[in-house]
Formats: C-alpha cells, sequence, structure tokens
C-alpha cells in the first residue's frame, strides 16, 4: 500500500505514543515506581521462587568470568557444570547488556522493573497499531476522531490475562508485544515486507528479539511466521518471499542461542519435560475451567461478549451488503489467520487434543518431535498467539462492521467487563505494591557469623546436599552466595530435570573439596552421619567444611525431626492443628508428607502422637508426574502412641514421604515425625 492512502505518519506515531503512554500510566498504576528503583531487589527475593530465579540468575551470571564464544554462559549458578542465563529467564539481552555495564552499577542491581514497565508500554504501542489497521482507522479517509477511538481497542490488549497474570512471576514471558509486534508485521506484510532483503532483515530482527527475551516466543512467532508465507503465496509474490524471512528468522535465532551457550550447556535438560501441561479448547471460553495456572487460557467475559456482538454485526452487515464478498475482499488475512490460529492451539493442546475433558483425536507424532516439543512442556501458553490475533480480528470486524460511535460503545463496554472480571486481582496486584511489607525482605541468615566467614577467604562456593530449593532457607543460602561472588551447585533453572539434579548433587559429598560450605537443610542432616567434616550450627542452620571455620564446632546428625508444617492432608493444604501444632485427623481423613529427596540408605521413621493404632502407615515416593512407588517398610515397633517402621532405599528418591491413615472414627493425634540414618 502506498503511504499516501495513510494519515500523516506524524499523527499516526502520535496516537501509536498515546497507546503506549496508557501502557505506562496502567502500568504505575498496578506496580507503583518503586519496582522500577534498580537499587530495590528485596520485593523480588521477597516471594523467593520465580522473581528471586530470575534476579539470581542474573547476579551469578553478572559475576561469572566471560566464557568466548558463550558470551550467556555461567559456571558460577551451578558449578562445576556450565549454563545459560537462557535457562534462569533472566532476559538474556537486558543481562548482557547491564553486564557489559557493570563496573557502573551497584553491589545488588535488578533490571526487572524497568523490563515489566517497557512490556506494557510496547503492549499499548503495538496493539494501537495494530487496531488502527485492522480497524483502517489509520486510512486517509477515517474519520479523524477514528484513531482517539482505538484507544478503547488498547485496553483490551492491556487487559489480557496473561499480561498481568505473568508479570513479576514468570517475568520474562510478560514481554507479549513480541507477539504483537509480528502480528502488525503480518496485518501490514504488504507494505512492511516489499522486497525480498527488506523482509529477510525483519525477520532476523525478529528472531534475535525472540531469542533474546524468552524460548517460548520463538515457537510462538514462528507460527505467525508461517502465515505470513501463506499470505504471501495468496498474493502471488513469490516463493522466496515466502520462504527466505522463515530462514533468515530461524537462522539468527540458532545463531543468538550459540552464542547464549543455550546448546554448549551441560546441566540443564534438552530434551525437555516427559510432561506437557496441555490446554482443553473448552477453556478458552469456560471461566475456570482449568484449575491449574498454566493450562488456564481463558480470554475473558470482555472479549466473550466481544465475539457475540461482532456475530451480530457481521450477520447485518451481510444482510445489508449483499452484493459484496466478505470472503474475496479479505481472503488474504483470513486464510493465514486460519493457519495461525490452527497451528497455536493445536500446539496449546499437545498430541492429545482435548475439548471440555472429552479426547476428541490425538495426532499421530514421532518420538523424536514429541521428545523435541517437550521443550515447550507448558505448551498451553502457546494459544495466546491465536488469542490475541482472536482480539486483534474482533477489532477490526467492530471498526468496519459498526458505525465509529457505535464501535466505541461497545469497545468501551467490553474493556468495562474485562476490568470488572479481573477487578479484585488488578486491585490486590495494586494494593500489594503499595504495601510497604512488599519492599522489606528479612533474610533468615541474621548471625554476625556469616560476615565474619565471608571476609575471613576460606569460603568460595557454596554445596547443597540435595537439590531442594523449595524452601526459603536455600534462596537465603543463595543471595549469601551472589552477595559474596561464590559459586553454587544447585540452583532452580527452567528446562531442567529435578531427577537429574539430584544425581548430579549425589557425588557433592563423595569428594569433598576445600573452600566449600556445605549446607544441609531440614531431611538432608542425616546424611552427615558419615561425612567427616567439621560442622557448625548457625542460625539453626548445619554447614559443614573441610577447614576450620570461625564457628562453633557441633556435633553431625544422625535423626531429623520433620517439621509438621511439610505434612498436609488429601487436599494438598495444612490438616486441623492444636494448641501445639499437632496435627488432628477425625474419621475418614488423611496426611501425607514432607515430599523430600532420600539417598540410597536404611532409615527408621518414628511417628509419635495418641491413637495410632487405629492408623494405615505407609512410605513411597514418586517423581512429577511418575506414578506413585510405595516402598516394602517394617514395623519394629507400634503402640496407640508410636510407630516406628523402617525401610531400604536402593536408589535415589525424589518425592519421599509418610502417608498416615485414619481406619475409623477414633480421634488421632500426630505430635511428631522423626526419620534416622541407618549406614546411608
Amino acid at each position: 500500500m502506498k503511504d499516501d492512502l495513510f494519515k500523516p505518519r506524524h499523527i499516526r506515531l502520535a496516537w501509536a505514543l498515546a497507546g503506549a503512554l496508557l501502557g505506562a500510566i496502567f502500568f504505575l498504576w498496578l506496580y507503583g515506581i518503586r519496582v522500577l528503583d534498580p537499587t530495590n531487589v528485596e520485593w523480588l527475593l521477597k516471594e523467593n521462587g520465580d522473581p528471586g530465579q530470575h534476579y539470581l540468575g542474573w547476579e551469578f551470571y553478572r559475576s561469572s568470568a566471560w566464557d568466548f564464544p558463550y558470551l550467556g554462559m555461567s559456571y558460577d549458578v551451578i558449578y562445576p557444570h556450565r549454563t545459560s542465563v537462557v535457562y534462569s529467564d533472566s532476559i538474556p539481552l537486558f543481562a548482557l547488556f547491564f553486564k557489559l555495564l557493570d563496573p557502573l552499577l551497584g553491589p545488588r542491581f535488578q533490571y526487572l522493573g524497568i523490563w515489566g514497565l517497557l512490556c506494557f508500554v510496547l503492549q499499548g504501542y503495538f496493539s494501537q497499531r495494530i487496531v488502527a489497521r485492522v480497524g483502517g482507522a489509520d486510512l486517509r479517509e477515517a474519520s479523524r476522531f477514528a484513531m482517539p477511538s482505538t484507544l478503547l481497542g488498547v485496553c483490551l490488549f492491556l487487559l489480557f490475562p496473561a499480561l498481568t497474570i505473568r508479570m513479576f512471576g514468570h517475568t520474562a514471558l510478560a514481554g507479549n508485544w513480541l507477539i504483537l509486534i509480528v502480528l502488525w508485521i503480518f496485518f501490514d506484510a504488504e507494505k512492511k515486507m516489499q522486497t525480498l532483503p527488506k523482509a529477510c532483515l525483519v525477520w532476523g530482527g525478529v528472531g534475535i528479539l525472540a531469542a533474546g527475551f524468552h524460548l517460548y516466543y520463538l515457537a510462538m512467532i514462528g507460527m505467525v511466521l508461517v502465515g505470513v508465507a501463506v499470505q504471501q503465496l495468496l498474493r502471488r509474490r513469490g516463493g522466496a518471499l515466502a520462504l527466505l524471512p522463515i530462514v533468515s528468522y530461524c537462522a539468527t535465532a540458532l545463531v543468538e542461542l550459540f552464542v547464549w551457550g543455550a546448546f554448549a550447556s551441560n546441566f540443564a535438560d534438552s530434551e525437555g519435560l516427559p510432561y506437557m501441561y496441555a490446554a482443553d479448547l473448552a477453556g478458552l471460553f469456560i471461566p475456570q475451567f482449568s484449575d491449574t495456572f498454566e493450562t488456564n487460557i481463558f480470554v475473558g467475559p470482555g472479549v466473550l461478549l466481544l465475539i457475540g456482538v461482532v456475530l451480530a454485526s457481521f450477520l447485518y452487515w451481510k444482510v445489508k451488503h449483499k452484493g459484496v464478498s466478505f470472503w474475496k475482499q479479505y481472503s488474504t488475512w483470513i486464510i493465514p489467520s486460519i493457519v495461525i490460529s490452527v497451528l497455536s492451539l493445536l500446539a496449546s493442546v499437545s498430541p492429545t487434543v482435548t475439548l471440555a475433558g472429552k479426547t476428541l483425536f490425538t495426532v499421530p507424532l514421532p518420538e523424536w518431535f514429541i521428545r523435541f516439543w517437550g521443550m515447550f512442556a507448558s505448551c498451553a501458553r502457546l494459544a495466546w498467539v491465536a488469542e490475541y490475533l482472536l482480539l486483534a480480528l474482533l477489532c477490526a470486524c467492530v471498526f468496519r462492521f459498526c458505525t465509529l460511535k457505535l464501535a466505541m460503545l461497545i469497545l468501551a463496554l467490553c474493556a468495562a467487563v474485562q476490568a470488572g472480571w479481573q477487578a479484585d486481582r488488578l486491585i490486590g496486584i495494586h494494593n500489594r505494591y503499595r504495601d510497604e511489607n512488599t519492599y522489606h525482605y528479612a533474610t533468615s541468615l541474621q548471625d554476625s557469623s556469616w560476615n565474619d566467614l565471608a571476609q575471613c577467604g576460606k569460603i568460595e562456593h557454596i554445596s547443597f546436599a540435595s537439590f531442594n530449593v523449595d524452601t526459603p532457607a536455600f534462596w537465603d543460602f543463595a543471595l549469601l552466595a551472589a552477595d559474596n561472588d561464590w559459586t553454587v551447585n544447585s540452583f532452580y533453572l527452567a528446562h531442567m530435570n529435578r531427577r537429574t539434579a539430584s544425581l548430579t548433587l549425589l557425588s557433592e559429598l563423595d569428594a569433598l573439596k576445600p573452600q566449600t560450605l556445605y549446607v544441609f537443610l531440614g531431611i538432608d542432616e542425616i546424611r552427615t552421619v558419615n561425612i567427616p567434616l567439621h560442622y557448625y550450627r548457625v542460625d539453626g542452620y548445619l554447614v559443614g567444611s573441610l577447614e576450620e571455620l570461625p564457628l562453633q564446632d557441633v556435633e553431625p546428625t544422625v535423626s531429623v525431626s520433620i517439621g509438621l508444617d511439610k505434612i498436609l492432608n488429601q487436599d494438598h493444604k495444612q490438616p486441623q492443628r492444636g494448641e501445639n501444632g499437632e496435627i488432628m485427623l477425625a474419621a475418614g481423613e488423611s496426611v501425607s508428607g514432607p515430599v523430600e529427596t532420600i539417598f540410597p540408605g536404611r532409615y527408621t521413621v518414628t511417628v509419635e502422637g495418641s491413637g495410632l493404632d487405629h492408623t494405615y502407615i505407609y512410605s513411597g515416593w514418586h517423581y512429577e508426574k511418575d506414578p506413585y512407588q510405595q516402598l516394602e517398610i517394617t514395623f519394629l515397633e507400634g503402640t496407640a502412641q508410636k510407630m516406628i517402621f523402617e525401610f531400604y532405599a536402593y536408589s535415589i528418591m525424589e518425592g519421599w514421604d509418610v502417608s498416615i491413615h485414619t481406619l475409623d472414627d477414633t480421634p488421632v493425634t500426630i505430635e511428631s515425625i522423626s526419620i534416622e540414618a541407618n549406614g546411608v
């Protein structure tokens, strides 16, 4: 299309910037300005888990030596293995940029707040460009009020659930604007891909962005690129203009991933997980159809209302314009849109396609492809492409089938419904980031001995006895290491297998190393019985070292009390408790826990309380979604007050627990559970 068909460039840019401003205002209302302070990291550490992973992943990468040609490689985070900053979800392009500026930065520095603001700004910018383009508001012949009305469409894009749900959770995934930028190219490909060199340059640049922010966007953007290729073929612009941009996109992305060290990492699980968080097609239109965070893809009631209005408007438009072929007029948008949507939805549901819990069919795929696709194990999020495309097309229909005043009314109403549906959650986010407590993080490592340890020069590495990231203490020790430029042997990464991690750490205590602080968290303390170290207990944590440290010696532990807070009921919630924290069980109730890693050896478990002779007790383990494996146990004592049993672990067990079920209506109390190592 020629530029003289459009409104002047400065007007189009001005309204796109207005969309960006709207995004910035929404972000600041939700999260405030304190998250933008690069020296304020405590709000990221507050929740441990993902935000802490993203921040600490960057800190370990920042302190790691350069490893050419792998600019994204780090040996510090799972020493002595090497892994890439790609797998800590620390937004690689930002991590590299700020690593280059490291001498100018303070001891603690975060860029995740800046990234968050950028995501909302670009979400507003590109959604306005899309709505203006698909709705024809940017055409010279359109009313002067058409461009302002596009901001109502922007509101719907800013209220897209994945944006606010992922922000500062799976932070890199909040870059939904990456999907919007390629949809903008798709809807305006005739103008933006006029020549082959320009098309290859554009998609090569998009490949750099996708590989530089989050791997899932490589797949999402690739689906849109296939649609653009189909569009070019429909317009008879030649096979080269359809296919070579795909080659350019893949080439730049692969080269960048090579530079990040994504293929050279010798720790991350490159084959993906053995299962998928897949979507159900009904979840698109049924609220809370899925009860899990990863598989919930509901578009929202505002979008559902918009679908209904558009269908009614389309029928009215068809009656009014009987002689006009809608298909012929818009086929170069419709057919590629169908291709993109089918690819997106099929990818999101995994090889088994389900609707309302019923299997429709299974796509016969070779095993190697399923293993490859396992890298995108949380595949439900791949439906975002189809959802954003649907929203863009709905906005197009509203503007093209309705009068401008009616279109504005419809979009305003749908945006209000979408906002009302999310009001409680959005207000909760707003209040949380205005709460002073959000910005105060208190590590459990409060003793001044940790500072003495950091200054004595005898420690360069922290070694955890097992992969146990589900405890706040893990993140406290990881922060201690990051603050002192020490390496660590354990860390949570994307595309990693917990079982692989546990097996990797199994040899850590078989070859003891100098200048290493060995950390034994919780049940790991029982491993100390046969390990010749100097042991110390600080802030309640048991640590050891080959060298003597400026700390108070203690004896190693052979028996560990399992915290009753780790024992949950059959609904994975805290059971009823007595005044002293003991667990109270009524008829038909059961509890289990603590879901820990057990290494090969013989163990004795003691359960104390009352009414225990009216319970059924067993022990076992299961990893992720593997079937539960029940252990063969031998009871050594069984009374109402005490149950003692013994078992032998022949291999490492990830997810070990003890299960206690009531047999009748006799009240049962559990006062303590302990485990003892007998020759681990």
